[in-house]
């Protein structure tokens, strides 16, 4: 049996994620679940896993294809059993079919795949946004390719279908190679080949789509904001963008337009500091509501000796990607209580009827029936229209990286900047809901010369203690005072004529000649 390195209970404990240490399977990720039938240990390895976290993750797609591969293996066995009685040569015509798969348009099968995962998500199996990348990449992404190569058919689908798929999407990041790789290999290994829509043969390691590897230079795709960049987005986004609907005629005052335009950039603005200050993704954040968030006044003496309020905020939150909870303090007490001023002031001078309760989004649009927040998107779509297009020239740009500043930068600048001033690595790991290996290898890019004075500082004026090592294995028998004395006498002597044939120190020297002068 194989050495376990890692393991982690999943769906409930009614099955498990492990990292082999030893075996031919060492270093990847299984799914398994005990059959009590055959009293043995069913198992899937996870390809696309590279953490434990990622692994915990992916473990309820795994089961789910688990039970539609059981399920689908049970009927069409049921079928076979009930055409061999009917049919001599029934096996023949199984087997042809096997051989032969059936035909569906590209767009038929993707629909219909997609339909089963709107229902995990309804179900919350799955989240939104999950099943927004899958969708993108399948609708947008696959069919592109394959209308490209030529393929309308499922069955026109080959082992050589993807060979150019790398060259086809080379201007991502390889990251989102292989997220697309990931998401098309699952789509073919649960929908095309259970339905028998393309044939077992042309992935028989379960892999349509290529992998890549992902190298360190690649993992910088979203590179910390250094702290003069940071300064020229905020005062840019506070001081002259937040307040263009006053100012510009496009935005008649107190029309709709104006009114949403005013709302939805004090949303962003706030938006970018809360994100910049407590590294929570961005998803993460429009899912935040108030009653995750809990506000202290933890109180401090100021330079004159006065007592101060100093707001603390606590917020309380749950990562998507890896279901892992944990506690974020941070120092934005202000700008949320600004915030929520503004969210009340909007509210009531639009006479509108909703009420803020612990339950509504921090984020979420006034102008909309249930208070749910602005799209995602509309957030990233301003934030390259920001940064990656009006402030383009004005921004110096990452030191170790040529990928302009993304809305997942912030939370890269908010890791970066607690390593840099020296925060625990294993306290900003668990804030940021990541393992220590996971956070060095995708956030730690940080420009070794902001604590250079750490690696450069000398201390002057400081002597080194010298001293002279003792082995008690060198004492002789004691007999009386005088042969102790001589002992330690010689011992003394002895390690100092070993001191000289390595070189004797300044200070020995001097010690030497003064002795010589008595």
């Amino acid at each position: 049996m194989p050495k376990i390195a890692e393991k982690a209970k999943v769906l409930g404990g009614r099955a498990d994620v492990v990292r082999y240490a030893s075996g031919t399977s060492s270093g990847a990720f299984f799914y398994r679940e005990w059959n009590r039938s055959t009293k043995s240990y069913r198992t899937r390895r996870i390809e696309e896993a590279t953490t434990l976290s990622e692994a915990v993750e992916l473990a309820t797609d795994i089961a789910f294809a688990l039970r539609e591969e059981e399920n689908s293996s049970e009927a069409e066995l049921s079928k076979a059993i009930l055409s061999d009685t009917r049919s001599a040569t029934s096996k023949q015509r199984i087997t042809s079919t096997k051989r032969k798969p059936r035909a569906q348009s590209i767009e038929v099968a993707i629909n219909a795949y997609l339909f089963d995962e709107r229902r995990k998500r309804d179900a919350g199996v799955i989240t939104e946004s999950t099943y927004r990348v899958k969708s993108n990449i399948l609708q947008n992404h696959l069919v592109s390719f394959l209308k490209q190569e030529g393929v309308e058919q499922t069955n026109k689908i080959t082992a050589t279908t993807f060979d150019t798929y790398q060259i086809y999407c080379a201007k991502y990041t390889r990251q989102f190679q292989n997220k697309q790789a990931s998401v098309i290999n699952e789509f073919a290994k649960r929908y095309l080949l259970k339905n028998r829509l393309i044939s077992a043969d042309i992935m028989p390691d379960l892999m349509l789509c290529p992998r890549v590897e992902v190298r360190k230079t690649d993992r910088m795709a979203n590179p910390a904001i250094n702290p003069d960049d940071w300064r020229v987005i905020v005062d840019y986004v506070r001081d002259k963008w937040r307040v263009e609907p006053i100012e510009d005629k496009a935005y008649p005052l107190k029309t709709p337009n104006w009114k949403r335009a005013w709302f939805f950039r004090n949303a962003f603005w706030h938006y970018i500091l809360l994100s910049k200050n407590t590294g929570m993704s961005p998803e993460e954040l429009l899912k935040l509501k108030w009653k995750n968030i809990e506000m202290r006044d933890e109180k401090r003496i100021n330079s004159d000796g006065v007592e101060e309020e100093w707001l603390v905020t606590y917020i309380y939150t749950t990562r998507a990607k890896t279901q892992a909870s944990r506690e974020i303090p941070c120092n934005q007490g202000r700008e949320l209580s600004r915030w929520m001023r503004f969210l009340k002031e909007q509210i009531s001078e639009n006479g509108l009827s909703h009420k803020i309760t612990k339950d509504t989004y921090v984020f979420g649009n006034i102008f909309d029936s249930e208070m749910k927040p602005v799209n995602y998107q509309n957030y990233s779509k301003t934030w390259r229209k920001i940064v990656q297009n009006t402030l383009r020239d004005k921004l110096k740009g990452h030191k170790f990286s040529e990928h302009p500043y993304t809305l997942y930068s912030m939370r890269s600048t908010f890791i970066e900047d607690h390593l840099i001033k020296g925060t625990d690595i294993y306290l900003v790991a668990r804030i940021a809901g990541h393992d220590v290996k996971t956070l060095m290898e995708s956030y730690e890019r940080m420009d070794i010369r902001q604590r250079s004075r750490e690696i450069t500082r000398i201390e002057f004026g400081k002597k080194k203690e010298q001293s002279d090592e003792i082995s008690l294995l060198e004492l002789e028998p004691e007999e009386d005072s005088q042969s102790t004395e001589s002992t330690w006498q010689s011992i003394i002597t002895n390690k100092r004529a070993k001191t000289h044939l390595r070189g004797s120190t300044a200070a020995e020297r001097r010690n030497e000649a003064l002795d010589s002068r008595k």
